[in-house]
C-alpha cells in the first residue's frame, strides 16, 4: 500500500503551523518596497533536504538550512502525514492529539520504532496503544500545550 509522503512544519519563531503549500510558499512586500508596486514582492520557499533539515530559500540570502537557526534549534520542526484520515476526514500528522471516545482517553500521536504510535496514559498509569479507528484530531502539541500527554517514558511537553 501506497501512502503519500508530506510534511507539516510548525515555525518555532512565528508560532504558527504551516501546513499548506501556500503556508510553505510566501510573498510578502517588505517595509522598503513600494505600496503601489504589484511587482515588488519578496518570496519565501521552505524545502525539506535528505536529512529531514528544513532549507528556507529567499530572494535576499538564497537558501539556508533552518536546523541550527536558534542556538541549536531548528526554526522549523517537521511533522510528517501519517496517511491516515481521522473520522472527519482530517489527515493525522505526528504530533496530534487525537480522541477516542470509545476508550475515553486523549493521545498524543508519536514516530517510534520506525513507525507511528498513538500513545497515552490510562487511569491506571499503564501505557495503551490502540488502533487508529474512531480517531479525532482535537489538537497538536505546538498550538494546544494543555492537551499534551505524557509519553511512556516520562517525557512530554
Amino acid at each position: 500500500m501506497e501512502r503519500e509522503i508530506k510534511f507539516r512544519a510548525w515555525d518555532n519563531v512565528e508560532k504558527e503551523m504551516l501546513d499548506t503549500v501556500e503556508k510553505w510558499n510566501r510573498g510578502w512586500k517588505g517595509e522598503d518596497t513600494d505600496p503601489d508596486n504589484d511587482y515588488d514582492f519578496h518570496t519565501k520557499s521552505l524545502y525539506v533536504d535528505q536529512q529531514g533539515h528544513v532549507l528556507e530559500h529567499t530572494d535576499e540570502h538564497g537558501v539556508c538550512d533552518m536546523h541550527f537557526y536558534l542556538q541549536g534549534k531548528p526554526k522549523y520542526t517537521l511533522m510528517q502525514f501519517t496517511g491516515l484520515k481521522d473520522k472527519n476526514g482530517k489527515e493525522i500528522y505526528e504530533g496530534d492529539i487525537v480522541r477516542t471516545d470509545e476508550a475515553s482517553w486523549v493521545a498524543q500521536v508519536i514516530y517510534h520504532r520506525d513507525c507511528f504510535m498513538c500513545t497515552g496514559l490510562d487511569s491506571k498509569g499503564f501505557s495503551v496503544v490502540c488502533n487508529w479507528e474512531n480517531f479525532e484530531v482535537i489538537g497538536n502539541i505546538y498550538e494546544n500545550p494543555e492537551l499534551v500527554c505524557p509519553t511512556p517514558n516520562g517525557e512530554g511537553e
